[in-house]
């Protein structure tokens, strides 16, 4: 991707056998802010961003690649969209191709927004309820570490509704007895997975022929999902979305 979005110097000097050698120190080949990947419109309280406690920083972007029907946790990521895992966490995914993409190019999203604005996600991470003890602004790296959880950074998914948020704070969670276990995998598994934006209604998506289209929150999910799958032999109407 580099060399196309005017990065030549910065993809020549990455290390591509050595992955984590482009991480440490704030200087670093992965804390680079990328301008052509940031919206306006998104809220990133900090950039780059240091991975907890580590030495590792990474720059964030406004955009995630589609991985398809669910981009994390690591254990659950289909791979049925466009972007898939690299580096020697990998489950040996393979590369997608533009004739893997039998639902058509046109009908199959491949990149959109990211929105990094969530108070009520952001509330569970002092208590270390959040992954890594990660606000929602430390999420969506351009680049990954090249270990297991990269794609849950750069990539995102249909798992959950465009614009999805967590309804809940971690006030009113204690309160009501909600546990850790439950809010990840009800409310953090469905808010990292989600795209989504700032912008009233919606997001807008890059599809995988080139086109741009701003995708309204309230379609229809089993659409929506279609729409993340690469080969999934849906058929989807022009006026679906």
């Amino acid at each position: 991707m580099l060399p196309f979005i005017e990065q030549q110097p910065l993809y020549n000097g990455w290390n591509f056998s050595n992955g984590f050698d482009n991480l440490y120190s704030s200087t670093a080949r992965s804390a680079t802010i990328l301008s052509c990947l940031l919206c306006p419109a998104d809220i990133i309280p900090q950039n780059p961003v240091q991975n907890g406690t580590s030495n590792e920083w990474y720059g964030i972007t406004s955009y995630g690649g589609n991985a398809g029907s669910q981009s994390h946790p690591f254990s659950a990521v289909t791979s049925d969209g466009i972007f898939f895992y690299t580096g020697p966490a990998a489950p040996g995914f393979s590369q997608v191709r533009i004739a893997d993409v039998t639902d058509g190019l046109s009908n199959t999203l491949f990149f959109g927004e990211r929105n990094h604005f969530d108070p009520n996600y952001d509330s569970f991470a002092a208590p270390r309820w959040t992954f890594f003890s990660q606000t929602m602004g430390m999420w969506g790296w351009w680049a990954s570490s090249s270990g297991g959880y990269g794609l849950s950074d750069v990539a995102e998914s249909t798992y959950s509704p465009i614009n999805y948020q967590v309804p809940i704070s971690y006030g009113s969670a204690s309160a009501s007895g909600l546990t850790q276990s439950a809010f990840t995998a009800n409310y953090e598994v469905p808010r990292v997975n989600s795209f989504g934006s700032l912008h009233p209604g919606g997001a807008n998506f890059a599809m995988a022929d080139g086109s741009v289209r701003f995708i309204n929150q309230t379609i229809a999910q089993p659409t929506y999902h279609a729409l993340g799958t690469r080969a999934g032999g849906e058929v989807i109407s022009a006026d679906a979305y």
